[in-house]
């Protein structure tokens, strides 16, 4: 009975590790496929069986269920943090390679990816905003526009990403603080059409 206790937790523990590998890539803005790859390595890292493996990715919830015959288990953790770190995203990538070929211990896999997750982003906030701005400047230079109808969208749409950042870190639902962003941007990027 001990034994059979030992062994559920080891997997319990195998299947968090799971979950903050995914959690750190869904926070850092990897895509679904990248995700999902990168779990499913590091699933191979941990001894999990791929057949017996099932995994659900949505944008703030992550589910890992493993189960054959005679048992299941199912873990869940919840993402809220969403912001871009590339950094994180690669560093997460070179680790599940590493883990397999070196045969990391699960305490040295922990330790890792707990050094990757405080690191310190890149990027600041700002930095970012000014990025996605002028991206989406762009499109009015690709669909005929003119350069101060560029240097207007991207100012909008500066000020809207900001803005969702800072009702993101206010708790707000997320969804709610892409359409009041997106209307906000909309309503400066149309006040604009009266400066010039």
């Amino acid at each position: 009975m001990e034994k059979t206790q030992h062994s559920e937790k080891l997997l319990l523990r195998k299947l968090d590790l799971l979950l903050r590998t995914g959690k750190l890539l869904m926070e850092s803005a990897a895509d679904t496929s990248r995700i999902m790859r990168n779990m499913k390595r590091t699933a191979a890292y941990l001894g999990l069986p791929d057949e017996h493996l099932h995994i659900y990715i949505n944008y703030n919830m992550l589910m890992v269920n493993l189960s054959d015959s005679e048992h299941s288990f199912s873990k869940f953790q919840r993402c809220e943090k969403h912001g871009i770190n590339m950094t994180a995203i690669s560093a997460v990538s070179k680790l599940s390679w590493r883990a397999i070929r070196e045969d990391y211990s699960l305490e040295r896999y922990e330790e890792e990816l707990e050094n990757i997750r405080s690191r310190k982003r890149n990027y600041a906030s700002w930095q970012v905003a000014v990025g996605a701005g002028f991206a989406c400047g762009g499109f009015c230079i690709q669909f005929g526009c003119d350069w101060p109808a560029f240097l207007y969208a991207s100012i909008a749409a500066i000020l809207g990403f900001r803005l969702r950042a800072v009702l993101n870190e206010l708790g707000s639902n997320h969804y709610m603080n892409i359409a009041v962003a997106a209307f906000v941007s909309t309503l400066l990027a149309w006040a604009s059409a009266f400066i010039s």
